[in-house]
């Protein structure tokens, strides 16, 4: 037992060696200069969510980015988080994403592992993507939102429709999360030409995203004049044993506090909807939550969302959302908080200049344009808009088209090879015919 345990330990403090090592080198990579590495003969863009400048914040959005546009550009990645002592590394949401992206692809996953801060990823032949119509993912009760946003930029270049089948329980969180998605997040990347629909069975508690093919690429967007505000939506989502009276409470205090705003910063009158929508969970039954949207003259849409354990105070709830989507509609921007770093991915792969206009950058959009910009070498420009509170995030993209899609006579030719490197440069070939600006 005792040479067991040695054994042991002395494995952990060679793995513990390493990601040492790999801190040291991708410390080259926190200043947002670009690193590759050589591992056993592969080529790895070098990914760190702990880069400093990120304050904690660059694993999630680091995995949820890079993971995806590794798989379509066909760049393998090492990726590498060790930001402080209480850092649990993968967490089940992201590695059942990662295992999903790896699907997708028929990629090579290493240390895809629950608590793991050390990934390596490498896409197979890109000819191979996409080989099935139908694929399921199994996750947590609340990531169902998190494996939506990781493998839609993914499905989209699927050279048919397909569905995805997400599965491990509905609760009141993940009802929320995929309304958001449904109700802000789906309208405005419908506008650069991405379509998806996603139904949540109740009996089950799977939900399912079927998602249809680009035209040709992502199209740019441009979101730089809010408007007034000209609905308002507020939706309570309660189980089967939470009171009736607590959603009309929280639906209540949310309006009463949205209306009086309203009334003194909005010259036109606002219609205002109430709905209660019954969620039949399969886990966590005893939430209560509740989402607001709103929706604005020149077609921007705000959301925000807040859930609690029943029991707790509706008003509360119902407060939190409120000041919410307030905070984001005062800062006179197109996008939410959530929204803002949604876009980045699609921003990037777009072929054009696409621009929009926030309110304060969130740390999450901040990674999300690091981690981008990084491995596409699309051009993000951040300026200040007409207040110390809004800005507008700029972007030229790549006009990225998968293989599969179909591009020019000379990348189909590049891709005949068939192997890994190949396909590394097909993407880079691919890339510098449309924009001339990504650079291996």
């Amino acid at each position: 037992m005792k040479d067991e345990g040695d054994e042991a330990n002395s494995r952990a403090q060679e793995r513990n060696r390493k990601i040492k090592a790999w801190q040291m080198r991708a410390a080259q990579f926190m200043d947002g200069s670009r690193l590759t590495i050589i591992v056993r003969g592969h080529l790895y863009w070098a990914m760190d969510g702990g880069a400093a400048h990120l304050e904690g914040r660059g694993q999630a959005t680091m995995i949820r980015n890079s993971f995806p546009l590794s798989a379509l550009l066909g760049r393998p990645i090492r990726v590498f988080s060790d930001r402080n002592e209480r850092e649990r590394g993968l967490t089940a949401p992201q590695l059942a994403g990662v295992r999903l992206v790896s699907a997708l692809f028929d990629g090579f996953l290493d240390g895809a592992e629950l608590g793991s801060k050390l990934v390596t990823f490498r896409p197979g032949d890109q000819r191979s993507a996409y080989a099935r119509t139908e694929y399921t993912a199994h996750g947590a009760p609340g990531s169902v939102p998190w494996l939506i946003h990781m493998s839609l930029p993914c499905l989209v270049f699927a050279p048919r429709e397909t569905l995805v089948t997400y599965r491990g329980g509905t609760n009141v969180l993940t009802a929320l999360q995929v309304a958001y998605c449904t109700t802000v997040f789906k309208p405005i990347v419908q506008r650069m030409g991405v379509e998806f629909d996603v139904d949540v069975d109740q009996s089950t508690g799977d939900v399912q995203m079927r998602t249809r093919p680009l035209e040709d690429t992502v199209r740019p967007i441009t979101l730089c004049e809010r408007g007034k505000v000209e609905t308002i939506h507020i939706c309570c989502f309660v189980t089967a044993s939470s009171p009736k009276h607590e959603a009309e409470r929280m639906i209540v205090a949310a309006q009463s506090v949205i209306v009086d705003y309203l009334s003194k910063h909005e010259e036109q009158q606002v219609h205002v909807k109430e709905e209660i929508v019954l969620v039949d969970t399969v886990a966590d039954g005893d939430h209560i939550g509740l989402i607001i949207t709103a929706t604005t003259t020149t077609g921007c849409i705000f959301g925000s969302y807040a859930h609690s354990k029943k029991g707790k105070f509706a008003e509360k709830v119902a407060n939190k959302a409120a000041a919410s989507i307030l905070k984001n509609l005062e800062y006179g921007g197109c996008t939410d908080e959530y929204l803002q770093d949604e876009l980045i991915i699609f921003m990037a792969l777009a072929e054009g200049t696409s621009k929009i206009k926030t309110g304060p950058l969130s740390l999450h959009t901040k990674a999300a344009i690091f981690f981008t910009q990084h491995l596409t070498g699309a051009e993000f420009q951040v300026t200040q808009a007409d207040t110390a509170d809004t800005y507008y995030i700029q972007c030229e993209g790549v006009g990225f088209i998968h293989v599969l899609q179909g591009t020019s006579k000379h990348a189909r030719e590049l891709c005949c090879g068939g192997n890994q490197f190949s396909c590394l440069i097909l993407y880079s070939t691919a890339t510098i015919r449309i924009k001339m600006k990504t650079k291996i």
